[in-house]
């Protein structure tokens, strides 16, 4: 019997009934099926498998590696000349509004002039002794650094008693402190917050800069007075996520965090910080610390919201959505694109530019450049330009186009899997097109939770789960300031000064940073 498999082949004996011998022809034919979807499960792992590295950080993984992997050397020398794939550059830059290429040196810095005269004897012409006459100055800038510097400020108290009934001593109370019986000021809270949650810097390599300078600070204590801060930023939290859940709409996201003991045992467990998020004017944004990433922590979240929901196609979020849910799922068309460009990556590269998923991305792109042209709009002017530029129209060609796609294509393709996704994401992104205050993607959230995915390849894990609560309401602070473009260091200096005179809720909303 023949077959297309590499297997060994053996004649049909000559006494097998007619029964039998179609029976063995099936046998063969099933086989061949089974070899062949496998075939197709393969590419498709591979494929993924591909996607998955091409997600790491740059320089984590070469393509040579990649070749070894999948034995295809051809990956190991694309040309720098070889046609490009639709770039996802102005999906990624649409959210980021056009800004004016600033100075190098603010106006606003201190400013010292110094003059750099002539003596007086060279102020006079050598040819017919005239003195010579102003006529303006050249200006060269220099800016110039001081390093920062540690002083110390002693409060002290004088004492008083009576010198007759010696009863009591007396004296003025000390001020409060957001960290009462600490010696370190707002300032020092302040600098040590900012440079570890945005600039990344973990607390032992803080410790190591301080030494340089004769102060023995350690990661110990710093780590102490941060788990005190975020603590103590509870009351401001609080505001931000109702403020949040009063949005007509709510963006949501999550990343994972590992978390080095649980309960005081050594575990490296990985844990989750979600984040909850508006846009706008005076954005703000909750990150929620929880050690899983169940569908629990969603409803914990958002369980108690009405409005529109924006996220990716994480099934987690699933449980807040059903036919008498008071929330509405929206989708992120960036998520769409990706999944078609990451599979435009992982074809050869004589086999991209011909490929349908070009003409997606291309569609996709047209709706970006609509968004372009309104950002900024209040929402009821975005609404009236979307429908103007013809979004809706552009929007329903999409989705025709990828269900015309999706049922052209074999289903155990990577094509088809990308396909799918933009299928069942579709309708959740379409609300967008019906509401000025909904954005196109999820991505200003995204960006949100990148300066924490970035401070986490610098300082790998957060010592405990008390310390990931406080990271994540110092995060929230600070991040939700940057977004409202305010100064971090000296926004917090304020808070820690005035959040121990606080006793009213107007008391609390005067430091938000939104």
């Amino acid at each position: 019997m023949q077959n297309s498999l590499n297997l060994k082949s053996y004649e049909v004996p000559e006494d097998f009934s007619p029964q039998a011998k179609q029976f063995c022809k099936e046998l063969v034919g099933d086989i061949e099926k089974t070899h062949g979807y496998y075939q197709e499960q393969m590419l498709f792992l591979k494929q993924q498998f591909k996607i998955a590295l091409r997600r790491l950080r740059p320089g984590f993984i070469s393509e040579a590696t990649l070749g070894e992997l999948f034995d295809e050397v051809e990956m190991t020398t694309e040309s720098e000349t070889e046609p490009e794939i639709v770039s996802d550059e102005k999906v990624s830059n649409k959210n980021k509004s056009k800004k004016k290429k600033k100075p190098a040196i603010p106006d606003h810095l201190p400013r010292t002039v110094i003059e750099h005269d002539l003596s007086e004897d060279k102020k006079v012409c050598e040819k017919d002794s005239t003195q010579l006459s102003s006529v303006g100055f050249d200006v060269k800038l220099e800016l110039k650094y001081t390093p920062a510097k540690f002083h110390v400020i002693e409060h002290r108290f004088p004492k008083y008693s009576c010198s007759k009934c010696r009863e009591g001593i007396f004296r003025k109370d000390s001020h409060p402190a957001l960290i009462p019986q600490s010696y370190a000021s707002a300032e020092l809270l302040a600098h040590i917050a900012v440079s570890k949650f945005c600039d990344h810097l973990p607390l032992y390599r803080q410790e190591g800069m301080y030494g340089r300078e004769g102060i023995n600070l350690t990661r110990q204590v710093m780590a102490d007075w941060m788990i005190k801060l975020g603590s103590a930023l509870n009351p401001l939290i609080g505001i931000m996520r109702e403020q949040i859940l009063d949005s007509p709409v709510v963006s949501a996201d999550e990343t994972p965090v590992k978390i080095l003991t649980k309960d005081g045992v050594r575990t490296s467990a990985q844990a989750y910080m979600w984040q909850i998020s508006r846009w706008g004017p005076k954005p703000i944004i909750v990150f929620e610390f929880d050690p899983t990433r169940k569908k629990e922590v969603a409803e914990k979240l958002l369980g108690g919201y009405e409005g529109y929901v924006q996220i990716d196609g994480y099934g987690g979020y699933d449980i807040l959505f059903n036919e008498k849910s008071p929330r509405i799922r929206v989708g992120c068309l960036a998520h769409v694109f990706r999944k078609f460009k990451d599979l435009l990556e992982t074809l050869d590269k004589d086999l991209r530019k011909a490929h349908s998923a070009n003409k997606i991305l291309k569609m996709i792109d047209d709706l970006y450049d609509i968004e372009e042209e309104c950002r900024g709009f209040s929402a009821v002017e975005r609404k009236k330009f979307r429908l103007e530029q013809g979004a809706e129209v552009k929007f329903e060609k999409l989705h025709e186009f990828i269900l015309a796609e999706r049922l052209a294509v074999s289903k155990s393709s990577p094509y088809y899997s990308a396909l799918r996704y933009a299928d069942e994401e579709l309708p959740h992104i379409r609300h967008y097109l019906a509401h000025g205050f909904i954005e196109i993607d999820n991505n200003f959230a995204e960006n949100a939770i990148r300066p924490f995915a970035l401070g986490r390849r610098n300082w790998l894990f957060i010592c405990s789960e008390q310390g990931a609560q406080a990271s994540a309401n110092i995060y929230s602070l600070l991040i939700t300031a940057k977004a409202n473009a305010i100064e971090p260091r000296g926004y917090l200096t304020r808070v820690i000064e005035q959040l121990p005179l606080c006793q009213t809720i107007e008391d609390y909303e005067v430091l938000l940073p939104a």
